[in-house]
């Protein structure tokens, strides 16, 4: 009884094994490669700081059942903030590398899906100080990433996009320049403002102007005029603003001797009455005057940004597309055991049962 039921256990496996060396041929036939199938990556402009969403879609579609794939791109320039569901694959998952970067995208499907249409789309947002121009993003695969529901391997053409950046005043190397115009005039007391813009992006540059000082006149203006009860006051101005210096009196007699106009905003003569009775009233060595020279009229000038410092170029490592085929699992295999070796070993283990079996 013992020896019959191990005779029919060594029978059933000898059937299995017949069949597997027999199916060897259809597992082979699984590295059929279908070229077909276009997949696009979206192109799309922003600016730094913006946030964009990328489409990847595809064109003859072959019908898919199953994808793993790697989507290259910058992460030094962008970040993956969400991925969007499209019309085509509906069970997916995504997983970022910023630090590879890549992102790992897996769908599995219960049929081939065969219509065109967006298989997914990204949203990134564009890093701070991004270089201006093609952030580029791309799709490497091999052999097996893409197959349908009878194992064929799709093999689809990649048409890279990306995230075109413009120039703005974060990114822009401000080379292009206007001609310095003057924004503030500068006074006696406060600075001044020349400003330039940079034709590129618009940035707007300011560069300071120091105070200019008090220039005062050589000659006296009338401050008060003069009257029979109080004396009169003169003095000498600055001939850009209201300050004034050297301050004097004077009586309505020193008027009429002086020849002096005895009227409000008046000047009074540059003649020797007047010199008196200024060397009477002011030593020179007390004189506050403040001359230009003294204040140097100091033209030079620092340079301010009116929004922020020119931004560094920053290094851009775009990412390319491989088409070298990764190895698959079965492939090894099959490049271990041969099909007319496999054929075989199968037949002598089954030989060796069948002996064994009429043995027993």
């Amino acid at each position: 009884m013992l020896k019959n039921i191990f005779k029919s256990i060594f029978c059933i496996i000898l059937v299995a094994l017949m069949i597997t060396a027999i199916s060897v041929p259809c597992f082979a036939a699984e590295k059929v490669i279908v070229n077909q199938g276009v997949i696009t990556i979206g192109k799309v402009s922003g600016n730094t700081g913006d946030t964009v969403i990328v489409p990847i879609t595809i064109e003859d579609n072959p019908g898919i059942i199953a994808i793993t794939i790697s989507i290259t791109y910058d992460s030094s320039a962008l970040q993956l903030i969400e991925d969007l569901p499209g019309n085509v694959i509906f069970a997916h998952e995504i997983q970022d590398h910023p630090s590879k970067n890549l992102i790992r995208l897996v769908t599995l499907e219960s049929l081939d899906r065969k219509n065109n249409g967006t298989l997914i789309s990204l949203k990134f947002k564009i890093k701070p100080k991004t270089k201006a121009g093609l952030t580029k993003i791309s799709i490497k695969y091999g052999s097996g990433d893409f197959c349908n529901w009878k194992l064929h391997r799709i093999m689809p053409e990649i048409i890279p996009g990306g995230v075109d950046v413009g120039l703005s005043e974060d990114n822009c190397p401000h080379k292009n320049y206007s001609d310095w115009t003057v924004a503030a005039i500068p006074t006696c007391l406060e600075s001044g403002y020349d400003s330039r813009t940079c034709n590129d992006c618009g940035h707007v540059e300011l560069r300071n102007n120091s105070p200019i000082g008090h220039e005062f006149s050589k000659d006296f203006t009338i401050d008060k005029a003069a009257t029979k009860e109080e004396s009169g006051l003169m003095s000498r101005h600055c001939i850009r603003c209201a300050e004034f210096v050297d301050q004097i009196s004077y009586t309505l007699k020193d008027s009429t001797e002086g020849d002096i106009k005895n009227e409000f905003g008046n000047v009074a003569p540059p003649n020797d009455y007047v010199n008196n009775l200024v060397a009477e009233q002011i030593e020179p060595e007390s004189s506050p005057e403040v001359s230009s020279s003294e204040t140097g009229k100091n033209n030079s000038s620092e340079v301010e940004s009116s929004v922020s410092d020119s931004p560094n170029t920053q290094t851009e490592n775009n990412p390319t597309t491989s088409e070298t085929e990764e190895v698959t699992v079965k492939d090894k295999i099959l490049e271990a055991f041969p099909k007319g070796k496999i054929i075989l070993i199968i037949f002598i283990i089954a030989i060796i049962i069948l002996i064994i079996a009429l043995l027993i």
